[in-house]
C-alpha cells in the first residue's frame, strides 16, 4: 500500500476513533450521562422540529388553497396560514374533548348509579358464606399470632409508603413543569421553523453544497426532499384513515344499536 497523504490521513483517522472508541467504553458511565445531558438540552428542539414538520402539512395546504391566486398579504399569508392551522388543531382537540368528557362522565354515573346493588349483592354473598367464616375465625382462635409486631410492621411500612407518596409527587410536579417548559420551547422553535422554512432551507443547501461535493450534495438534498414528501404524505394518509376508521365504526355501532358509539368512535380515531 502507498503512504500518501490520503492513506495516512486514513490510517491516522481509524487508529483516532479505535482510541475513542475504546475510552468510551472505559468510561460508558461518563459517555452515558453525558448523552443524557445533551438529549435533554436538544430535546425541546427536537420536540420543535417535530411540531412544525407536522403543523407544516395542513399550513402547506390552506396557504395554497387560499393565496394560490392572488398576490395580496404577502408579507402576511403565512402567519395568517399558520393561526388558521392552528386554530384547524386546537379546534378538532377541543370537539373531541367535547364529545368524549359528556360520554365519560355519564359513564362514571352509570356506574356510580350501578354501585348500590352491587354492595348488596357482594353483601347477600357474604352473609351466605359466614358459616366458612366462622370455621376460619375458629382456626385462627387456635394460632398464637404477635398482633402488635403486624401492627408496628404495618406501620412501618405505611410510614415509608407514605414518604415514597410525597417523593414521588415532588418528582411529578418536577417533570410536568420541566414537561411544560419543554413544550414551550419546543413550540416557539417550531413557529421560527414555520415563518422563515424557506430561508432556513436555502441556508441548509448552502451548507451542504459548502461541506460536500456537488454529486454528493445533491443526493443528500434529494434524499432530504424525498424523504419530506414521504412523511408529509404519510401524516396525510394517517390522518385521512383515522377519519374513515372512527366514520365505519360509528356507522357499524349505531346500526347494531351499541351504546357509546360516538365516544368509541371519536377514540379510535385518535
Amino acid at each position: 500500500m502507498e503512504f500518501n497523504k490520503k492513506n495516512i490521513r486514513t490510517i491516522v483517522l481509524i487508529i483516532f476513533s479505535c482510541i475513542l472508541f475504546y475510552l468510551g467504553i472505559k468510561n460508558i458511565g461518563i459517555v452515558a450521562d453525558s448523552v443524557r445531558s445533551v438529549i435533554g438540552v436538544v430535546s425541546p428542539f427536537i420536540l420543535g422540529a417535530a411540531i412544525a414538520f407536522i403543523l407544516n402539512v395542513p399550513m402547506t395546504r390552506i396557504e395554497y388553497w387560499l393565496f394560490h391566486r392572488t398576490i395580496r398579504l404577502k408579507k402576511g399569508r403565512r402567519a395568517l396560514s399558520f393561526v388558521l392551522t392552528l386554530a384547524l388543531v386546537i379546534g378538532v382537540i377541543i370537539i373531541a374533548m367535547y364529545i368524549i368528557i359528556p360520554q365519560i362522565a355519564e359513564t362514571l354515573q352509570s356506574i356510580a348509579t350501578q354501585l348500590p346493588d352491587a354492595f348488596n349483592a357482594a353483601q347477600d354473598w357474604i352473609y351466605a358464606r359466614m358459616s366458612y367464616w366462622k370455621a376460619l375465625q375458629d382456626v385462627l382462635e387456635k394460632l398464637t399470632v404477635n398482633w402488635n409486631e403486624i401492627i408496628r410492621n404495618l406501620s412501618t411500612l405505611m410510614q415509608d409508603a407514605a414518604a415514597a407518596m410525597v417523593n414521588s409527587g415532588v418528582s411529578a410536579v418536577g417533570n410536568i413543569i420541566g414537561a411544560i417548559v419543554n413544550f414551550f420551547i419546543g413550540f416557539v422553535f417550531a413557529v421560527y421553523l414555520l415563518m422563515a422554512k424557506e430561508k432556513l432551507a436555502g441556508q441548509g443547501k448552502q451548507v451542504v453544497y459548502a461541506l460536500f461535493k456537488e454529486t454528493t450534495a445533491q443526493k443528500i438534498l434529494y434524499v432530504c426532499s424525498l424523504s419530506s414528501r414521504t412523511f408529509s404524505r404519510f401524516i396525510s394518509g394517517q390522518c385521512l384513515e383515522a377519519c374513515i376508521l372512527g366514520l365505519m365504526f360509528f356507522v357499524a355501532m349505531s346500526v347494531l344499536r351499541m351504546p357509546y358509539a360516538m365516544l368509541i368512535a371519536v377514540l379510535i380515531a385518535f
